[in-house]
């Protein structure tokens, strides 16, 4: 009788210690952060400018700039960035291989709407080659809009510009009529094609 006591208890005394034992489990959840670059120019308009000349007037004093002479766009960006641009040829052709020199055309940057970049006259966030003053058209590929100290990061709002264009006014190098010292063009369509390249820095 003994004996069955002393082992009924050594049961319970073991069935306590059991029960004490905590239990524990763990479960791994992988996470990480992933930043993709994020380098994006978009036109909003103005992707294709043409000037048509239909008189002597226009032929005389040129096609001022004007909303339809306007190429609107805008650069969402995670990392400062410049924005380069150019022409495919060194003239203005003509299917029959006439030509018309570039600095016919002229050029001016300015900040959209928004006004974020270019504030008071002040370039902020993103320095133009041409921002405020009328320059030609040029061959080699050049800078037209890089960053500053302040950087140039931003969405499309923050990072919106124009580019201005007008074609044989006084801004331009080049002018219609030679008896005036400009330059003397067949009828026809001549062309070039306006790169604008945008790269991360």
């Amino acid at each position: 009788m003994k004996k069955v006591l002393i082992g009924f208890i050594s049961l319970i005394f073991a069935g306590q210690v059991a029960v004490a034992q905590p239990v524990s489990d763990q479960a791994i959840i992988p996470m990480a952060i992933t930043i993709n670059s994020i380098l994006r120019l978009n036109i909003v308009s103005g992707g294709n400018i043409e000037f048509v000349f239909n008189s002597i007037d226009q032929i005389s004093t040129g096609i001022p700039n004007s909303t339809a002479y306007d190429t609107r766009f805008t650069i969402a960006s995670s990392t400062n960035w410049t924005l380069n641009f150019g022409t495919d040829l060194t003239d203005f052709t003509e299917a029959g291989a006439n030509t018309i020199p570039l600095d016919l055309v002229a050029v001016q940057v300015d900040d959209d709407a928004a006004g974020n970049c270019f504030t008071g006259g002040t370039v902020r966030c993103a320095s133009a080659l041409y921002f405020g003053a009328w320059d030609d058209l040029v061959n080699p590929n050049t800078s037209l809009i890089t960053t500053t100290a302040a950087g140039n990061v931003g969405n499309s709002t923050d990072n919106a510009f124009v580019i201005h264009w007008e074609c044989a006014t006084g801004n331009a190098s080049t002018r219609f009529l030679p008896n005036v010292g400009g330059i003397s063009a067949g009828p026809g369509r001549y062309s070039a094609n306006i790169f604008l390249s945008l790269v991360a820095l």
